[in-house]
């Protein structure tokens, strides 16, 4: 990919260099994680083709030079429908930036026939929560030196801020994870894009409440009008994260100077639909410093 030239000052920004896929929809949902691991697959998006490849092959190609960006992307997505997330958000970064391996996560988000819209969210919740098993798992293979930003949007905020917790707990959800080979000092940013989480389980005594331990910082976007998440108060005890932000901040200690939150509902307005975060300027342009910005603090 050739580079490119931006502005009179002749900065070289070269964009994207590769895309992944992770996919886990053949992996288990809700035991046999373990094992699951063995079942995860990876593929290359090459053109308008997906070439895959053995896990081995994925480790290999891990330049740390690179930074990853890693997309967990959310709810009632089919395959094809999880890589025109990831394309959406590829477009919405732009060209204009550093070398980067984007990295989507393909899970089982798919809409369950039958089921009602509560049922079916807490469902995926469920899911979700435990896909962090395995982006952990994925995460502590790979060189510690390897930058990584992840980006979850709606339930697949979930998935982020419990592997960054289960890779500081040792556990994700009651699942013991495997050992792991690197403990502190990863290179890791995460964004929270319209999270569909209780907004208190950021807090150290909650849920996922060592995940910010694990992070340079951490972005979360607020809007209160989001008509999708305002519905979350009806299947949980807290309002969504991505709708009021996280409560009392100071209950974050030192933590709370890792955390940027962002109120997106001028940009957005009700809407909940990832094309409006993605073909937003400002908002990907808040975006794009936690993807390559790495030691700002």
């Amino acid at each position: 990919m050739a580079a490119q030239r931006v502005g009179d000052c002749g900065v070289e920004s070269h964009g994207l260099q590769e895309f992944w896929i992770v996919n886990t929809r053949r992996a288990p949902t809700c035991r046999d994680l373990v094992d699951g691991v063995n079942r995860i697959e990876f593929s290359r998006k090459i053109d308008h083709r997906q070439v895959h490849v053995g896990r081995d092959e994925f480790m290999a190609a891990i330049d740390p030079s690179l930074p990853n960006v890693v997309y967990v992307h959310g709810n009632s997505l089919d395959s094809e429908e999880a890589v025109t997330s990831g394309e959406g958000l590829i477009d919405g970064i732009g060209p204009h930036v550093p070398p980067y391996r984007f990295i989507l996560w393909s899970w089982p988000a798919d809409r369950i026939p039958g089921m009602n819209y509560p049922d079916n969210a807490r469902v995926k919740s469920a899911r979700s929560e435990l896909q962090g098993y395995y982006l952990a798992w994925l995460i502590d293979q790979i060189d510690p030196m390897t930058r990584f930003s992840l980006v979850g949007y709606s339930l697949g905020t979930v998935s982020v801020t419990a592997a960054l917790d289960g890779l500081a707990r040792g556990t994700v959800a009651g699942h013991p994870l495997f050992e792991t080979k690197h403990v502190v000092g990863r290179p890791v940013q995460a964004a929270l894009l319209a999270a569909a989480e209780e907004n208190n389980w950021l807090w150290p005594d909650q849920r996922h409440g060592l995940a910010l331990t694990q992070v340079e910082r951490a972005l979360v976007t607020i809007n209160r009008r989001d008509r999708l998440l305002r519905q979350f108060i009806r299947l949980t005890s807290a309002p969504a994260l991505g709708t009021s932000g996280i409560p009392e901040t100071a209950r974050l200690g030192e933590l709370q100077s890792k955390v940027k939150q962002f109120v997106v509902t001028p940009y957005l307005g009700g809407a909940h639909r990832w094309s409006r975060y993605t073909k937003s300027a400002a908002i990907m342009a808040l975006l794009r410093p936690y993807l390559f910005e790495f030691g700002a603090l």
